[in-house]
């Protein structure tokens, strides 16, 4: 009645004495073939080999416990199962009784579960290397996006630059030209005089022409080649701070004069009114160069984008003095640490949906007409990178805009005191 295949054999007949109704159901054996027969004649054992194995142990330890062993049924289907023995007298003879357990099908299912598992470890690694080459090639691509990035920006420094050196030579033209006018017509007055004391007809009254016209042509000359040459100064300081971004104590209103000196040229091609309203005495450790690459940057988008359509006769914003089409800039010392520069237009305004975009690299309203997308992303990243600042956008569709800039009046030290970019003119 046990629900476990039973069997009982004589040891020394090697004969099946027994077994019990589950074990003939589960291998098909009509109990007539079995008992009396060896396990050799009923061909029981798939591997006679282990057979062998199995009697040797349970004669040298009287016992078997799970030996796994592949029994081949009446139909010829091989099952694996685990046999267990224990050897005993009965009436006088060696007997032993065994226990078959099945676990063909469990070892089938685990079987199919090792295949599985080396099948799932041979994706994961497959997957695996796919991810690995797949991450290689973003980190590729996102180092030739970075060198491309860093490309465009050199490119909209040296623009930048570029424009400031066209419009200081055009801004020069006018002085220079002037000059040459007098110099060559205090030339042709010299040379008529000398001919005249040559010849003898030197009159007092000519003398005292040619020295009024000596005296006022020698003023204007200098005060033309002044403005030239404090052109070419400011111009001067300013390229080689841009162009080397070298940190160094500076007074903050002088530096943003001689960069407005040298931005005057753009916007006077517009018929803007420029205001500047700089606080004296504010004395910074920072970094010049930078500081006017933000004016330019801030210049350049508000002539390109702040007045674009307007009707130069309209008002427009709330600026200091009522002007038509202006820009506003200031600065004031806010504490003892920190200095605030405005940079203000009273232009047509950035819609709400962009206003969070600006300093977003590569976004631009005029693409393919001239604009990268970067100034504004290289004033960020000026403003609070390499000056340590903060920046802050307010505008106002019809109104204008401005940007506030707070900067320490020490930069944070960069690491080794490394220059954060050398540009080469």
């Amino acid at each position: 009645m046990s629900p476990i295949p039973l069997g009982l054999v004589d040891v020394e007949t090697k004969s099946v004495i027994e077994v019990n109704d589950i074990w003939l159901q589960q291998f098909g054996f009509p109990r007539d073939k079995v008992i009396g027969r060896t396990a050799v004649e009923l061909a029981f054992w798939d591997k006679p080999e282990q057979r062998a194995l199995m009697m040797q142990l349970l004669l040298n330890e009287g016992r078997v416990d799970r030996f796994e062993m592949l029994h081949r049924r009446y139909d010829g289907r091989v099952l694996t199962c685990l046999l267990s023995a224990r050897l005993f007298d009965m009436a006088g003879n060696k007997v032993f009784i065994f226990s078959l357990l099945d676990v063909t099908r469990q070892y089938q299912v685990e079987q199919e579960i090792r295949d599985m598992t080396v099948q799932l470890e041979a994706r994961v690694r497959l997957r695996t290397l796919k991810l690995e080459q797949a991450n290689i090639e973003l980190a590729e691509a996102m180092e030739s996006l970075r060198h491309a990035q860093d490309e465009l920006i050199r490119s909209e420094k040296m623009a930048a630059l570029g424009s400031l050196v066209a419009g200081v030579a055009h801004e020069l033209n006018t002085p220079i030209g002037n000059s040459v006018t007098v110099a060559s017509t205090l030339q042709d007055r010299t040379k008529e005089l000398l001919d005249a004391v040559s010849a003898g007809k030197l009159r007092r009254s000519g003398l005292d022409e040619y020295l009024q016209s000596a005296t006022t042509g020698t003023a204007l000359l200098m005060k033309t080649l002044g403005i030239a040459r404090e052109l070419i100064r400011s111009f001067k300081q300013v390229a080689v701070d841009q162009a080397s971004n070298q940190r160094r104590i500076f007074d903050l209103k002088t530096s943003l004069d001689e960069v407005i000196t040298t931005l005057t040229p753009m916007f006077n091609k517009q018929e803007l009114s420029l205001l500047t309203e700089f606080s004296p005495g504010i004395v910074m450790d920072s970094f010049p160069g930078p500081l006017g690459q933000i004016l330019t940057n801030f210049m350049s988008n508000a002539l390109n984008h702040g007045f674009d359509g307007i009707d130069k006769g309209e008002m427009k914003g709330e600026l200091k003095r009522e002007l038509k089409d202006a820009i506003q800039i200031t600065s004031r010392l806010i504490d003892d640490q920190h200095v605030e520069i405005v940079f203000a237009d009273n232009g047509i305004g950035i819609p709400e949906v962009d206003q969070k975009r600006v300093f977003d690299p590569f976004f631009t309203t005029k693409l393919g007409q001239g604009g990268s997308g970067l100034g504004m992303h290289i004033v960020y990243n000026l403003v609070t990178g390499v000056l340590g600042g903060s920046i802050h956008l307010d505008s106002k569709v019809g109104e204008g805009t401005s940007f506030t800039i707070l900067l320490p009046l020490s930069a944070p030290a960069m690491s080794s005191d490394v220059e954060p970019e050398v540009i080469d003119l």
